[in-house]
Formats: structure tokens, sequence, C-alpha cells
């Protein structure tokens, strides 16, 4: 067996399909869409997800998602503006906590936050129903043509080993950018072009 390492660039001919898991996270997004999934992310452990998750387009069927243009947040202009002006120590160190305290008062008073943490409330309640899957099998076909974008490779700790691929004659012909684990990426089997 050679080593092969490629340079930045060097595109990959698929000569078989290739299998792997896609792991739940936002640079992943648009490929998960191809199969689809699309990528979720939350910290709420009492809805039942908590971190990094794919949502299947077939179960969002049970729970819409959320329309990001219902949602109104206050501009951080405005709430950094009525914090500083609730924040009357000159102190630094007293400074810091005060102004945090101060941005969570601004928070609380404005009523766009309010509202959007509700709709947001409501919707996490509806999100329970609908499995969530940390990665998903996808294959990408035969005599695709992959793109090498980045390769990472971490001393110690391998789970954060992985190459970044463009596939540019995907099913959708859109630009999709995804990486996948070194140890998924050392199973393609292709010719360099």
């Amino acid at each position: 067996m050679k080593l092969f390492i490629p340079e930045i660039g060097t595109q990959l001919k698929l000569t078989s399909d290739w299998k792997f898991n896609l792991h739940a996270e936002s640079r992943n997004a648009s490929l998960g869409e191809i199969y689809d999934y699309i990528y979720f992310c939350s910290y709420n452990p009492d809805h039942n997800c908590n971190g990094n998750v794919w949502l299947s387009l077939n179960d969002t069927t049970k729970v819409p998602i959320l329309d990001y243009s219902t949602v109104q947040y206050p501009s951080w202009d405005e709430i950094e503006r009525k914090s500083k002006s609730l924040c009357g120590l000159i102190n630094y160190y007293d400074a810091h906590t005060a102004l945090n305290e101060a941005r969570r008062k601004a928070e609380e008073a404005s009523p766009e936050l309010q509202a959007s943490l509700k709709i947001w409330n409501e919707w996490y309640e509806k999100l329970k129903v609908i499995n969530k899957y940390p990665h998903i099998e996808v294959n990408i076909p035969k005599n695709s043509i992959l793109k090498v974008d980045r390769i990472y490779i971490r001393k110690g700790n391998k789970d954060y080993s992985s190459i970044s691929f463009y596939w540019n004659d995907n099913p959708t012909k859109k630009k999709i950018r995804f990486w996948a684990k070194l140890d998924d990426c050392n199973n393609i089997e292709c010719d360099v072009i």
C-alpha cells in the first residue's frame, strides 16, 4: 500500500459508492438537505434535544419547522444601549458583573424578545415528538467528483480528524461543502483527476 495525502484542491472521482456517517453540524447542513434532513442545534435537555442533531423532513410534517420570520429579536445595539444606561458602576471588576445583569434586565424588558421566547418554547414542546439523529448514513454515488477543501488532523484527539470536500456535481447542482471523519474518508475508493 502506498500512502497518499492529497493537496487542497485535489479532485477525486469516486470509483464506487461512498457510504459514511454525516455528523450533525452546521457545515454539513447543505449535504443533509439532499437526503431530506435538516440540521438543528439545541441545548435544551427539557425538550429531549441536547446538542447538534438531524431532523428528518418526513418527521417535520408532524411539527412544522419554525418560521424564523415570526421571530423578532431586539437589535443587539438596542440591548447594549439600554444595558449601559442601567449600569452605573465605574469599577472595572464590578462593571462586568453589573453589565451582564443590566443586559439580562434589558432583555427581560424587551417585548420583542419575550414574544420570541414564547414562540420558541411552544415549538420546542412540539419538537419532543420528532426523532433526532446525531448522524445519518449518506451515500455519494459512484462517478461523483469531490474536491478536497481542508484536511484537519488533531494530535491526541482523533475524533476531530476530518477532511472537508466540495461536491459540485450533486443532484441539486448547488455548491455543497461538507466534512467527514478521517476514518470514513479512508474508505473512499477513487481516482485522482
